[in-house]
């Protein structure tokens, strides 16, 4: 078959998207250019094969100047009709902040009352932060390059803002009364399903001052938690582990939604945890040059997303990232 321009672009214009063009191409390809590769592959002679192989170039650089061609009229008009004139005063809308950004701001403006230093660092950030600074032996399995994004072998994207709370908190380590509240999103390498990303948002407090405990502790978690799903909520510590805090605890709320009875929100336990606390472990006081004998300190961090999720009732984490504004204008 002989290639012919026109009739080649007539063909490609008959598509109706990029989808439908490269398809085109892709048959007009075969249409051309497997009649020649098979007298390619049954011709013996050497200049037959050499001028077979030349026109089959030639072909191919054709239908790919002509693909391109209608491709680029193909996506003028397209910006035409995505562009074209509106009525800016009639039909503007007013935007309004995302959800997770509405959730965020809401816990942090309880610890502005609290006068806390509301701080946020930059996602990279050293190992040395991330790990060594917070007791995280170098055995732990957030090390592994399975579990945490790492750049280098030194940096890496954080896996937890008290990274740069206890960062801050050295900066400031000459007050007696040191309060660091920092944010940002935070990024481990799991799996993407309705309650886990592999990036999500998260506060992330420590207060160290001195004759600070345990109730210190219960006390402005319960406050915040107060404060988010309202006063007759009940709050429940287990014990648990965390390199950088001892004791360590997780924190249960009762659920606002069934009073305690069990429904699909507590899944029908009647609690709900909602985030991890202890008092800061005399290894991570020494390491940002606190006297750990004179000092104390606390911390706590929370997902903003686990409780937009249970204040809103939404069961799939990833709704928060596509953009679906039916979804969103809920809020």
């Amino acid at each position: 078959m002989k290639y012919n321009e026109k009739l080649v672009h007539e063909e490609l214009k008959k598509a109706t998207n990029l989808t439908e063009l490269v398809e085109i191409k892709n048959k007009l390809s075969k249409d051309f250019i497997n009649p020649l590769k098979t007298l390619l592959q049954e011709t013996k002679d050497h200049n037959e094969k050499k001028s077979l192989g030349q026109e089959i170039n030639q072909l191919k650089i054709n239908l790919e100047r002509d693909f391109l061609f209608v491709k680029n009229e193909f996506e003028q008009e397209q910006k035409k009709v995505n562009y074209q004139v509106v009525d800016t005063i009639n039909n503007l809308t007013i935007g309004k902040a995302h959800i997770l950004e509405k959730t965020n701001k809401e816990i942090l403006d309880i610890f502005k009352e609290l006068q806390f230093d509301i701080r946020c660092g930059d996602d990279i950030v050293s190992s040395i932060w991330n790990f060594d600074a917070l007791n995280i032996s170098k055995n732990h399995p957030a090390r592994a390059m399975h579990d945490s994004f790492f750049m280098s072998d030194e940096q890496l994207l954080k896996t937890h803002n008290t990274s740069y709370s206890a960062f801050f908190a050295k900066l400031l380590n000459k007050t007696d009364d040191i309060r660091i509240c920092s944010y940002g999103s935070v990024f481990r390498n799991d799996d993407d399903d309705a309650t886990h990303s592999h990036q999500f948002m998260q506060i992330d407090l420590v207060w160290i001052k001195e004759g600070l405990n345990i109730a210190n502790l219960k006390w402005i978690v319960d406050y915040m938690l107060h404060k988010l799903f309202g006063n007759e909520v009940k709050t429940r510590y287990r014990l648990s582990f965390f390199p950088f805090t001892e004791p360590s605890f997780e924190v249960d709320i009762s659920c606002f939604n069934c009073l305690n009875k069990g429904c699909n929100i507590c899944k029908g336990s009647g609690w709900i945890e909602v985030l991890g606390a202890g008092m800061l472990h005399q290894n991570v006081l020494k390491n940002i040059g606190i006297n750990h004998n004179k000092y104390q300190g606390i911390a706590f961090g929370i997902g903003i997303e686990r409780i937009a999720m249970l204040k809103h009732e939404i069961e799939d984490i990833r709704n928060f990232y596509t953009n679906d504004f039916n979804f969103l204008k809920q809020f």
